[in-house]
């Protein structure tokens, strides 16, 4: 991964959401390029974990819903309208 390129977000705040991406992926290399970026961009520890809570809250709100939406598949409701393509 090569430095961020900043454009109307300052470095930091850059860096800030590139944790989060990187944490919401699930990406070890990722996260820990991100936080080291972060950390020159003159992060800190608080401000890094807030940005890894809202990664997750992201990520969790995402399973609820795709643990709901499964349900409802199993359970034969709204099948035609939830096909989609896959992957």
């Amino acid at each position: 991964m090569e430095r961020l390129q900043t454009g109307i977000l300052d470095e930091k705040t850059m860096a800030l959401i590139a944790v989060g991406t990187a944490y919401g992926i699930t990406c070890h290399p990722c996260l820990t390029k991100c936080v080291s970026f972060a950390k020159e961009a003159g992060a800190n520890g608080e401000e890094i974990w807030e940005a890894l809570k809202v990664a997750r809250e992201v990520r969790d709100g995402a399973s609820r819903k795709i643990e709901g939406w499964a349900e409802e598949l199993l359970q034969g409701k709204g099948l035609a309208e939830k096909e989609e393509k896959c992957c």
